[in-house]
């Protein structure tokens, strides 16, 4: 319990440290440029800055902290990521073999399984999870069912955010390839796809333990699991709205320490300023 404990400290440590160098270095390059050059910079870059702060606020100190006091909350998280993590090597075995079985179409497919592919399935099923109607009582009369109406949502939610992302990298220029066409090109067509989000809805949904906490706590959990499986939250539109944005008001809410009050300022900023997606 004690080596327990102090790599739980050694992480908030780390963590403070991450946020407040983070600050620290958006200080001195403001102290560097001349007030003329601030007010010539684009808009959408300051913004930029503006809500990964915020993010990475909410990814660090916050996030930490909130596992740690959230003991029976990280033992619910830890269990869906090992599902997602078990449904993730069925998909990639299953996609490689149908792309011939070798070490070139196992790299190429998880490329594209790791481009913000998993994210997408879960920041989709938090929004399927407050679309369907009457999902307690549907539960109740069969999981299954349940799964097969989510998954449709799931689907089309994932669809449009395959079709509408850019590149490999979150920040890409709009100029690249939508994710969906860098899909297919790999060999993920779009039946394979749907199959392999239905599966992993199905998965998940069995895995929540649905007699025992509410709606409300099931869609905290999916979305801190989310922003730890996204590489870049700042990045992914259905992520950033629908995961980042709820939890980062929620830990406005919660009483930021002394040493942190100089990002209460930066971080609202943030979150008042339209994002700007796929900018250079």
């Amino acid at each position: 319990m004690t080596t327990l404990v102090g790599e739980w400290d050694d992480a908030r440590r780390a963590a403070r440290k991450v946020v407040l160098n983070l600050t620290q270095t958006q200080r001195d390059r403001r102290a560097k440029v001349s007030p003329r050059t601030i007010a010539s910079t684009p808009l959408k870059k300051l913004q930029n800055r503006q809500t990964h702060g915020s993010a990475e606020y909410v990814r660090t100190e916050w996030l930490v902290q909130w596992l740690v006091d959230n003991s029976s909350e990280r033992v619910r998280i830890e269990r869906l990521a090992a599902r997602l993590s078990e449904v993730g090597a069925v998909v990639l075995d299953k996609a490689v073999r149908d792309s011939g079985g070798t070490k070139a179409a196992r790299q190429r497919v998880q490329r594209r399984l790791g481009d913000h592919f998993w994210c997408d399935v879960l920041a989709a099923l938090v929004v399927a999870l407050q679309e369907v109607d009457g999902l307690k009582d549907k539960l109740a009369e069969s999981l299954e069912d349940v799964s097969s109406e989510l998954a449709t949502h799931v689907w089309r939610a994932l669809k449009i955010s395959r079709a509408t992302s850019h590149g490999w990298g979150p920040t890409s220029r709009k100029g690249g390839l939508a994710r969906a066409e860098a899909d297919r090109r790999a060999g993920l067509v779009e039946a394979f796809i749907r199959t392999a989000v239905t599966y992993a809805v199905r998965r998940l949904v069995q895995a929540i333990p649905w007699t025992t906490v509410g709606l409300d706590q099931v869609l905290l959990d999916l979305r801190i699991l989310t922003i730890l499986v996204c590489p870049d939250p700042a990045g992914h539109e259905l992520v950033w709205t629908n995961c980042w944005l709820p939890l980062i008001r929620m830990a406005l809410q919660d009483e930021i320490t002394e040493d942190l009050k100089q990002l209460d300022q930066w971080i609202g900023g943030g979150l008042d300023q339209p994002h700007v997606w796929d900018a250079p």
